[in-house]
C-alpha cells in the first residue's frame, strides 16, 4: 500500500510551485475576490474593503477589510499588510488587536486582526507554512 507522508506532500508542493509561476493566475485581486465569493457562498459574510482613517495603519499599503454578515452585521476586521518593505518582518504572523467578547451591557466588541505577510509574485520561492502559502524570500526593490 502506498501511502503519502506529509514531508512528500510538501516537497511535492514546492516543487511545483518552482515550476509554475502563478503571479499570472493569481493576482491580490483575484484571491481577495475568491475569499469573498467562498465566504459570501458558505457563510452569508461579505469582505468589504474599507478605507482607514488618517494614522489608523502603519503603512500606506496595510489593507482593511470588514467582514459583514448578511443578517447580524459586521464580524470584525482584517488589516491585510502583504507586502514587503524596509524594516517588516520577514516571517508571516498574525495578530489579535482586539479580541472579540460579549461586553456588560450586552453589546458585543468585535475582533480586529492584522495579517503580516509577504505576497511577491513571480519569484517563483514559497514556502509552505501552517497550512498556507507564504514567501520566504522577495526581490529587493
Amino acid at each position: 500500500m502506498f501511502r503519502l507522508f506529509p514531508d512528500c506532500l510538501n516537497n511535492i508542493l514546492s516543487a511545483l510551485l518552482q515550476a509554475v509561476d502563478f503571479s499570472t493566475y493569481f493576482s491580490i485581486q483575484a484571491c481577495f475576490e475568491g475569499l469573498e465569493l467562498i465566504t459570501q457562498k458558505l457563510f452569508g459574510i461579505s469582505l468589504v474593503s474599507v478605507e482607514p482613517e488618517p494614522g489608523e495603519v502603519w503603512a500606506d499599503d496595510v489593507r482593511k477589510l470588514e467582514f459583514v454578515h448578511e443578517t447580524e452585521g459586521l464580524l470584525g476586521i482584517l488589516y491585510c499588510d502583504l507586502f514587503a518593505r524596509h524594516g517588516k518582518n520577514s516571517h508571516p504572523s498574525h495578530y489579535n488587536i482586539r479580541s472579540g467578547k460579549s461586553k456588560d451591557n450586552g453589546a458585543y466588541q468585535t475582533p480586529i486582526m492584522a495579517l503580516v505577510c509577504y505576497v511577491c509574485f513571480g519569484i517563483g520561492v514559497l514556502y509552505h507554512i501552517n497550512s498556507f502559502l507564504c514567501p520566504i524570500q522577495c526581490p529587493k526593490s
